[in-house]
């Protein structure tokens, strides 16, 4: 353990090693023994008698500076303050990359000390608060950000804009410890600052958010448009030269928003933010979009070239996965279930917003089921055994990607045959969504779904063949579309 602060400090070298051994019979230098023995001493006197209780709350201050030459880089100021303005002692975790040695108390207003792996110790010195400093390089050039593992929570300096996470740049409470958070970012000139849940903020701006593990903000030339739309106002915010226009790719999700409220989800929806992100450097080239639901009801997008009909397909897709998110619990059996619904019913969205035509929907179907089929009979798993692979393997998260989909059209059309066109896989849906509202703590399974739809449809054979099965799906397409149309 070691106090970490920049003024002021002093430890005498020692130089030993550590065996399993008694130190006097090893020879390690006295100095090295006391400084063990006093940070073991200090180490218990800590964990016995902490100076602030766990559940007591605590109220942190970030202030991010991004350079003003716009260097790949945020400097980082964390200022603790106890509820009661009395003395702080808390437990943060460092962010990935920062270790003890790279904190400093630009005031001396705190000493830090290391407790084990990424967690430190930050108390105050006096009777106020304690303040914190630390760098953060910024992942730049032509790192590809949709293909990090921690993606969307992963930073980026794109050159003409900054995207920051809080999972990999904010010193963050322990687990267990209640706290209120506020973010201040100072950005270069020219540049404007938004925090999805909380809007536009101006540079040095205090903008309150609820957890420094997810929080996201993006610093640049922005262009940020809003509508009102089924559960409240739908904001895009285009970061960096976007390829078109964010007055018709918001237009677009409004509409998109609406068709969902008309088949009935207005209660379950909510204000939305779309942050359309350009893909660094020669990425931009890159016409395919990545796209990720993100907590505070944000849809992030990764985007290069293409139109913005390109773009609107993923849109789609990704507002139905935002919402069968936020409206349906499923248990891992269950996962081809919200695996499956978004890219079917975001198609379904599409056509009936008028974005495209009959023949666009048939042949877009057609791809599904020719894709689904390929993931498809006995080499492949169950969409069941797929969504209880634990570690999930390459070809259960194939089938749950690809096959997902396919079975959702296949059981809409099933549904629909059953109900005479009454019902369909999204009234399924929507029943689910109701149900949970009223047992949110409870997941679907897939036993749970099928007996929701009992009322209209029984599923029982389906379930055996398609989803506890892998039983081939029927591979001439145009008698399964004529059996799906016959009873829209």
């Amino acid at each position: 353990m070691a106090l970490l602060r920049r003024r002021a400090v002093a430890v005498t070298p020692c130089k030993w090693t550590i065996r399993a051994v008694h130190p006097a019979q090893q020879g390690i230098a006295p100095c090295a023994v006391a400084f063990l023995l006093l940070a073991s001493l200090l180490a218990a006197a800590r964990f016995a008698a902490p100076a602030r209780a766990a559940d007591e709350p605590l109220h942190i201050e970030y202030t991010l500076v991004l350079p003003p030459d716009r260097s790949p880089r945020v400097d980082v100021i964390v200022t603790l303050r106890a509820a009661d303005a009395g003395g702080v002692s808390a437990q943060m975790t460092l962010p990935e990359g920062v270790t003890p040695t790279d904190l400093w108390s630009p005031d001396g207003s705190a000493a830090v000390a290391l407790l084990f792996d990424r967690v430190v110790l930050v108390e105050s010195t006096g009777s106020a608060g304690a303040s914190v400093a630390y760098s953060v390089r910024l992942r730049s050039g032509g790192v590809n950000p949709a293909g990090l593992p921690a993606a969307p929570y992963a930073s980026l300096h794109g050159g003409d804009f900054v995207y920051l996470a809080g999972r990999d740049t904010l010193l963050s409470p322990s687990a267990g410890q209640p706290y209120s958070a506020v973010a201040a970012v100072q950005a270069p000139p020219g540049w404007h600052v938004f925090v999805p849940g909380a809007g536009l903020a101006a540079s040095g701006e205090p903008v309150p958010f609820d957890s420094a593990e997810t929080v996201l903000v993006v610093a640049g030339a922005l262009a940020v448009e809003q509508r009102t739309a089924a559960g409240g106002a739908l904001t895009v915010v285009a970061v960096g030269d976007a390829p078109w226009d964010v007055r018709e790719t918001a237009q677009s999700l409004a509409a998109l928003s609406a068709s969902l409220a008309q088949r009935g989800f207005t209660e379950l929806m909510a204000p939305l933010t779309f942050l359309q992100l350009r893909y660094p450097g020669p990425l931009r080239l890159n016409p395919l979009v990545s796209g990720f639901v993100a907590a505070g009801d944000t849809i992030v997008h990764w985007v290069g070239s293409g139109t913005a009909d390109w773009w609107r397909k993923y849109a789609a897709r990704d507002l139905v996965r935002w919402l069968v998110e936020r409206t349906v619990k499923t248990a891992p059996d269950a996962a081809w279930f919200s695996a499956g619904l978004p890219e079917y019913v975001g198609l379904l969205l599409l056509y009936e917003a008028g974005y495209i035509s009959g023949d666009d929907l048939y042949q877009a179907l057609q791809t599904l089921h020719a894709t689904g089929l390929h993931y498809s009979g006995p080499d492949w798993p169950s969409l069941v055994l797929a969504g209880v692979a634990a570690p999930r393997s390459h070809s259960a998260q194939r089938v749950l990607e690809f096959r997902a989909p396919l079975v959702a059209f296949l059981l809409d059309a099933e549904i629909r045959s059953a109900s005479a066109g009454a019902k369909s896989v999204v009234d399924l849906w929507l029943d689910a969504a109701r149900w949970q509202r009223q047992q949110p703590n409870t997941p679907f399974f897939t036993s749970s779904l099928l007996a929701l739809a009992a009322d209209y449809a029984d599923l029982t054979s389906f379930a055996a063949d398609f989803l506890f099965g892998s039983r081939i799906p029927p591979v001439n397409f145009d008698a399964v579309y004529r059996r799906w149309a016959g009873v829209r």
